[in-house]
């Protein structure tokens, strides 16, 4: 069964090196990345996952407003 969902939410370590191999699960739809070092350079890897319905980001001082503006795509 493909993975569909994936908390790493608190996990310090979780960073935009680890983020890009989520683009291996194209079947992830919840994804919880909330109190992570990941910045603006995951936005490119948040919009590969053309099946994503959820993503929180809460606590990631790194994403910037003009990250968050990207991420409209994938409302699309």
């Amino acid at each position: 069964k493909p993975l569909v969902q994936l908390s790493v939410a608190g996990c310090k370590g979780v960073t935009d090196n680890g983020v890009q191999y989520l683009s291996s699960l194209p079947n992830l739809r919840f994804l919880r990345l909330g109190e992570t070092a990941i910045t603006d350079k995951s936005i490119a890897t948040f919009l590969k996952l053309g099946k994503l319905k959820e993503l929180r980001m809460s606590g990631c001082m790194d994403i910037t407003p003009e990250g968050l503006l990207k991420l409209q795509a994938l409302k699309e």
